[in-house]
């Protein structure tokens, strides 16, 4: 039981340890992992765009008069390309769509506060969540590379964090694991045990 637990431990800390590097990378270098990020959606949609041309070319010719194979595979072949060759344009595209939907929210919330401002004194609260959101839809819609970076910087930052603290409590249930593997093998050591 004891040896299985620790292969257990040893597996989450390599996982921590990944996620460890992962954040770091994010928030030392942001821009790059944005690009790698995208080089591997522009990939994925070749990879999908090229099976369904297959997927055409394979079926038999009474089935390609209705088939859309052909159509869908050559536009993500396409899409794929064109992300390849400009990875910051998805960013870019996603960015700006977050932005929109951002600020078409500030525009409904802006409506509530003034509908509200009469009989309701959160009129003021929703006033300064629309303008809120309304800004913030604006920087990402001015400048898109500087906000996804930002994003992914302060992400990075969080995974970071939280794998530093589980690798000192994976440290201390290794040792732990230690301590009772010790006193089961030694019977004359009791473990001790303290209410809570």
């Amino acid at each position: 039981m004891i040896e299985t637990i620790k292969k257990s431990m040893k597996g989450m800390i390599l996982y921590t340890i990944i996620m460890l590097v992962i954040g770091i990378i994010l928030a030392v270098n942001p821009g790059t992992s944005i690009d790698i990020m995208n080089m591997f959606i522009a990939v994925i949609a070749m990879l999908i765009g090229g099976y369904f041309v297959y997927d055409y070319i394979r079926t038999p010719r009474e089935n390609k008069l209705l088939s859309f194979s052909l159509a869908f595979g050559i536009v993500l072949i396409g899409i794929g390309l064109f992300i390849f060759v400009n990875p910051t344009a998805l960013t870019k595209l996603v960015v700006k769509l977050v932005g929109i939907v951002l600020i078409v929210k500030a525009i409904y919330k802006l409506q509530i506060a003034l509908n509200i401002r009469k009989i309701s004194k959160a009129w003021k609260y929703n006033l300064l969540v629309a303008l809120l959101t309304l800004t913030m839809g604006l920087i990402m819609i001015i400048y898109p590379d500087g906000t996804v970076e930002w994003f992914l910087r302060l992400i990075g930052i969080i995974i970071a964090l939280g794998a530093i603290g589980e690798l000192i409590e994976s440290a201390y249930v290794m040792g732990t694991i230690k301590e009772i593997k010790e006193a089961i093998t030694d019977d004359s050591k009791v473990i001790p045990f303290e209410e809570k």
